[in-house]
């Protein structure tokens, strides 16, 4: 449900939800992008990025990657598989930092891309603190009604460490697995 609410963003961002831009963008920020610890503006700036620059050293999904073992294509199935666990466990990015062909900026910038609700979250101090209200309320609900494990083993848990696996294949089936030599096939 989690990924699904990210694909919603996605349609957010190209301002799909609404046609009034202003209502697009509090339903996608307060039911979708905070919840899941994104931003909407910082994810468009991003994802636009990623459209002009796609599969080139420019594209932010893909320029860091590049001269990485684990997003070179195609591997074993060996291969693919310890990558994927070494991303489940964010293994992958302490030996991203320890890599010396990956630069300083890079390697800062996959960090905080590694952890979702530190990477992803840039906004203004009044709305964190308006996101901050709201998880409080949501982590008292829970406490009152005794379902704070619920809360962490179905919201949290999963940001940590399922959606970084999901979307690690939806990037691989979307742009990496594939020849890219022209304009019209890189995606």
């Amino acid at each position: 449900r989690q990924h699904e609410l990210g694909v919603i963003m996605h349609d957010a961002t190209h301002y799909l939800i609404c046609k009034n831009k202003k209502l697009n963008e509090l339903i996608c920020n307060i039911f979708i992008s905070y919840p899941l610890f994104f931003s909407l503006s910082k994810y468009r700036q991003v994802h636009f990025s990623h459209h002009k620059y796609t599969s080139t050293e420019e594209d932010p999904d893909w320029g860091p990657r590049l001269n990485l073992n684990e997003w070179e294509f195609p591997q074993t199935k060996i291969s693919f598989i310890k990558n994927l666990f070494q991303y489940c466990f964010y293994i992958h990015v302490f030996k991203n930092i320890l890599n010396p062909k990956i630069t300083l900026e890079n390697k800062i910038n996959y960090f905080l891309k590694s952890f979702i609700p530190i990477g992803k979250l840039n906004i203004s101090n009044s709305k964190k603190i308006f996101i901050g209200i709201i998880f409080c309320f949501v982590i008292t609900l829970s406490l009152y009604f005794k379902i704070i494990s619920y809360f962490f083993l179905f919201w949290i848990f999963p940001i940590l460490f399922w959606i970084p696996f999901i979307n690690r294949f939806r990037q691989i089936a979307e742009h990496f697995g594939i020849e890219s030599n022209s304009e019209l096939n890189k995606s």
